[in-house]
């Protein structure tokens, strides 16, 4: 969150989580960080996201930051933006940046559109399978990223391997005077300070999205 404040572009962040008693919690997080909250629907993600927005106006783009994505870089999500705009597209990615530093944009347009003709919204936790599997709808471009920022390392936490190296990446930052106001090229520094620790989790396979859940899209009401 203290991340994501650092970003000139965003209007208002909101988190978005479930209604089960465990993520009351993170809503405690919210209030203590004075940004929004909403508990909503426990699978569909998707629908989580449009019910949190209904009562705000004039909305054009949505930044979507997961939760396991911790170490966002508010430069590139300001360019991220910025691109975005200035392209009028549908969705903007930022894959080439190490996972856990990414953010994606959407038009809000885009998330409804998707959430409308969608055969199953279930699998909407992996929601950029319903944009890169149905590509002809969608207008897509990529961020500009930097070829040193490209860096070789997997920062996203979904294992506890995951966490080991993140959290040893964040006190060292602690330690440098940069606990929240890193760079990628203290991240990179890091890791030539410290190449073993890449090691870590670098056998660690990225989740794909369950076999269950259908991404496909087939336009309704046309």
């Amino acid at each position: 969150i203290k991340r994501i404040k650092k970003s000139r572009q965003i209007d208002g962040i909101i988190l978005c989580t479930t209604k089960n008693k465990d993520d009351k919690k993170l809503i405690k997080i919210a209030k203590n960080n004075n940004i929004g909250y909403f508990a909503g629907s426990d699978r569909d993600v998707l629908k989580r996201m449009l019910d949190s927005l209904k009562q705000i106006k004039n909305i054009g783009s949505v930044i979507r930051i997961t939760g396991d994505d911790i170490l966002v870089d508010p430069t590139y999500l300001d360019k991220a933006i910025s691109k975005h705009l200035s392209f009028n597209a549908d969705y903007t990615s930022s894959k080439e940046l190490p996972p856990g530093t990414e953010t994606e944009v959407f038009s809000y347009e885009t998330l409804k559109f998707i959430f409308k003709n969608a055969i199953d919204t279930n699998g909407t936790e992996y929601l950029t399978n319903y944009i890169v599997d149905n590509d002809q709808f969608f207008f897509s471009i990529k961020n500009d990223i930097q070829k040193r920022h490209k860096i070789d390392a997997r920062l996203t936490i979904d294992t506890k391997k995951d966490f080991i190296l993140v959290k040893k990446l964040l006190e060292y930052m602690k330690k440098i005077n940069k606990e929240y106001d890193y760079t990628l090229d203290d991240i990179k520094l890091f890791f030539s300070k410290y190449p073993k620790l890449k090691k870590i989790n670098n056998s660690t396979k990225q989740r794909n999205m369950p076999l269950e859940y259908n991404s496909k899209l087939i336009l309704k009401n046309i």
